[in-house]
């Protein structure tokens, strides 16, 4: 069954892994377009070139770390 998806933005590396044809026809394998997907997306992450909308209104995880204090051990 062709596919309807714009792969553009995969390199052709992971148009190698991603594409495989069958009986003269391309398809996508798609256990490997999710690791090509994720794997974009951890990079978009890690660099900032991508973000999570609203991602700002979840809380502060920084309010609910320990103080030094509470951190050091007692004896």
């Amino acid at each position: 069954m062709p596919f309807e998806i714009d792969l553009d933005f995969i390199s052709s590396n992971w148009c190698a892994l991603v594409l495989e044809e069958i009986d003269g026809t391309e398809v996508l394998v798609h256990q490997q377009l999710e690791i090509c997907i994720f794997s974009i997306l951890t990079t978009e992450f890690e660099t900032r070139d991508a973000c999570v909308l609203g991602s700002s209104s979840y809380a502060n995880f920084r309010e609910q770390l320990l103080s030094h204090a509470e951190c050091e051990p007692s004896f």
